[in-house]
């Protein structure tokens, strides 16, 4: 059996997307996902009264069904909103 360790993003649409060596053989693979990011690790605790209440909030809205959005997302935004991208 082969194996490759390799960190990637996943997009707002829940893709990922990856590129093996050469050597690594053609056929079915197990991809288990892991969060490497330390603030959604379990155990991440906010350090000050306003990161309490933000990481309150940031729960709520996920729970709700809201999505988060990565930085490329918000500063595309931004730059609509300014009329950059007209």
């Amino acid at each position: 059996m082969s194996k490759h360790a390799l960190e990637t993003g996943i997009s707002a649409d829940h893709l990922l997307s990856a590129v093996l060596p050469d050597a690594f053989p053609v056929g079915t693979v197990r991809l288990i996902p892991e969060l490497t990011a330390p603030e959604v690790a379990h155990g991440f605790q906010p350090q000050t009264d306003l990161g309490h209440g933000l990481w309150k909030i940031r729960k709520q809205a996920i729970a709700n069904g809201m999505k988060l959005l990565n930085q490329d997302e918000v500063l595309a935004i931004v730059r609509h909103r300014r009329g950059e991208n007209d």
